[in-house]
């Protein structure tokens, strides 16, 4: 984000993931819903990957990533869900 400043003011206010962005950059934690639809992708898109991947031997090596990020979503901190905007 530092890099691009546009970009990151572009990220910071998108309609979509904005705030889960500030409310990662600020601390505040995320929502179990969101991380359970993160993981649920990942997951969906490193087995896409491996699928797809030339080298067998090399499939193993997608459990590292998504193991460490899956460890790393469900170990940080769970913020209340908000209602949705009206």
């Amino acid at each position: 984000m530092r890099s691009s400043p546009k970009a990151a003011e572009w990220m910071l206010n998108n309609r979509y993931f904005g705030e889960y962005l500030r409310d990662f950059q600020e601390n505040r934690g995320i929502p179990f819903g969101v991380k359970i639809r993160a993981i649920i992708i990942m997951w969906a898109s490193l087995a896409v990957s491996a699928y797809v991947m030339p080298v067998p031997w090399a499939r193993w090596l997608l459990l590292i990533p998504g193991t460490g990020v899956t460890i790393f979503l469900l170990r940080y901190k769970t913020r209340p869900a908000t209602p949705p905007k009206a």
